[in-house]
């Protein structure tokens, strides 16, 4: 009674309660949520049990806090929307992306609304994955640039890359989510000298509005799209489809004023700036993202990179060029990837238990680990036998994670689909193996343990059918050309429209390629052709 006025005495509408041992048995936490629920009827108590049931209770927490502190807003919002879809006549169940690349009923998102914190960036993952077996490339380096930032991925055989050690600003994520980092600018930002008149790109942005000077909405700070018109790869007149004109003059001045810091001082100060800007921003790129995919033990060579968002097409080739990789995929409309993704989804919930049992030769812990499994078995399919109509048969896959006794950290390891195979001695062999994989050795003198066990469950959502472009009957056929400024000279490039191409149409750079969501640079010495799927291939050409 205590407890439920101090709570009511601060007026709050949702609370997290979360108890130190909860994840051993969760009975007494949900006794106290329940006991809060029933006097305070009209807040919100979430248990963090109920979110994400594993050890470590500063992450627990952490989460449960989240979901309790977004879940008036989010639950608001999603009442609001089916309120007004149902007021269109619209009868179909509504999905609800989530952040582990999957999809959920908007009930369950309601219930759960920290499942879909990190969606958006998620969704574009997803649609890469779905891209690339239409192009044969099932290991890829995905880049999101957008306004504001520049997000990378890696997917490995046609699948996204999981993480459980997220982080949303300074907090941690421990459920699983796709592994999404940002290694540097967007179209947005500010490009600006420091007191030493060293160049610098980002990380402050002009954001949508004022945006950058070429919007001509009063911004007065140089930014990477500013540069993008100044250099010519992107023409005013052909923005957003020729929806908007830019402000090339204005780019051009504001950009002048850096010049003189940087020691330019010739009639092409403004654009010797912007080619400079541009390569430090594909140097940033680049560097970081050599650091993310040393981390996650990926070689960037012969990989390709997939470019979407309104800039990644435009720095897709460079940034490729300046990390070694492979060659570069441009989808049919970069800017709605994201959306695709979103339709691509299938609905997934991610379920763990932390159990902390050393394997032996014994069977105990074995049967353990099976009573352990068979219940989150049961869970998973009693949630996802409610999340729709018309869905595929559940698909459940089995994990764990791992480590040698003393280890700090934990390898996740994929367990057999049949009870039968997972004897204590095959499930200690995984581990090893994956061990020698991350690390380079085993460690068979040392005790195994087994952390956490972790349970997903899959249903594929109604399939449509994504059509293709139709195949060319000539070559493609320029509308023009311009002059671009890049690496300290100029060169003319051919202009192509994205909409005249057809399958099977290759195009030898330098050139520019339209459409209305963005501009793909191809330079010298790299080739485009385009897939069945609308998907544009960039690859080097091989001379000699």
């Amino acid at each position: 009674d205590d407890l439920a006025e101090a709570i009511r005495l601060t007026n709050v509408k949702s609370v997290a309660v979360t108890l130190i041992n909860s994840y051993v048995d969760p009975t007494l936490e949900l006794a106290v949520a329940a006991e809060i629920a029933k006097r305070l009827p009209d807040v919100h108590v979430t248990p963090s049990t109920r979110v994400w049931p594993e050890i470590r209770e500063y992450e627990r927490a952490m989460l449960a806090v989240m979901n309790a502190y977004i879940h008036p807003l989010l639950d608001s919002y999603y009442r609001r929307l089916e309120e007004r879809l149902r007021g269109l006549g619209l009868k179909a169940d509504v999905y609800i992306t989530a952040s582990n690349g999957g999809t959920l009923s908007i009930q369950s998102a309601r219930e759960r609304p920290v499942d879909t914190l990190l969606s958006g960036p998620a969704s574009g993952v997803v649609a890469a994955c779905a891209l690339s077996s239409d192009v044969g490339h099932d290991d890829l380096v995905a880049i999101d640039m957008g306004g504001t930032s520049c997000d990378m991925s890696v997917t490995r055989g046609n699948q996204p890359m999981l993480t459980t050690s997220a982080k949303l600003g300074d907090f941690p994520i421990i459920s699983p989510v796709i592994d999404v980092s940002a290694i540097g600018a967007g179209g947005g930002s500010i490009v600006w000298l420091d007191s030493e008149n060293v160049l610098k790109v980002g990380p402050g942005s002009a954001g949508a509005d004022p945006g950058p000077v070429a919007y001509g909405r009063g911004g007065d700070q140089p930014t990477v799209t500013d540069c993008f018109v100044a250099t010519g790869l992107i023409a005013p007149q052909s923005f957003l489809g020729g929806r908007m004109t830019l402000d090339r003059p204005g780019a051009l001045e504001a950009l002048a004023v850096l010049g003189a810091g940087l020691g330019f001082h010739d009639a092409d100060c403004a654009q010797q700036v912007a080619d400079s800007a541009l390569r430090v921003t594909t140097a940033m790129m680049a560097a970081q993202l050599y650091k993310e995919l040393a981390q996650r033990g990926v070689d960037p060579r012969g990989r390709y990179l997939i470019a979407f968002g309104g800039a990644g097409p435009t720095m897709a080739v460079p940034l490729a060029e300046e990390a070694k990789l492979g060659g570069v995929l441009i989808p049919l409309s970069p800017g709605t990837l994201c959306a695709f993704g979103a339709i691509q989804s299938r609905v997934r919930r991610d379920f763990v238990r932390s159990v902390r049992h050393t394997l032996d030769s014994s069977d105990s812990i074995v049967e353990e680990i099976e009573k352990k499994l068979t219940a989150m078995e049961s869970e998973a399919l009693e949630w996802v036998d409610k999340e729709g109509n018309g869905l595929s048969q559940p698909i459940i896959t089995r994990r764990a994670d791992m480590r040698y006794a003393g280890q700090a950290y934990n390898l996740e390891v994929g367990l057999p689909d049949v009870a039968g195979e997972r004897a204590s001695a095959v499930i200690a062999e995984s581990f090893h193996l994956a061990h020698s994989l991350a690390y380079g050795f085993p460690d068979r003198e040392s005790a195994v343990e087994v952390i956490n066990l972790r349970v997903s469950v899959v249903r594929n959502l109604p399939e449509f059918e994504t059509p293709g472009i139709e195949q060319a009957t000539g070559d493609a056929v320029a509308t023009g050309s311009r002059e671009i400024f890049l690496n300290g000279a100029t060169c003319s490039a051919s202009v192509y429209e994205r909409s005249t191409l057809r399958a099977g149409h290759q195009i030898l750079g330098p050139t520019i390629i339209e459409q209305p969501d963005t501009t793909v640079w191809i330079p010298d010495n790299w080739t485009g052709y385009v897939r069945d799927c609308g998907t544009l291939q960039l690859d080097r050409v091989i001379l000699g």
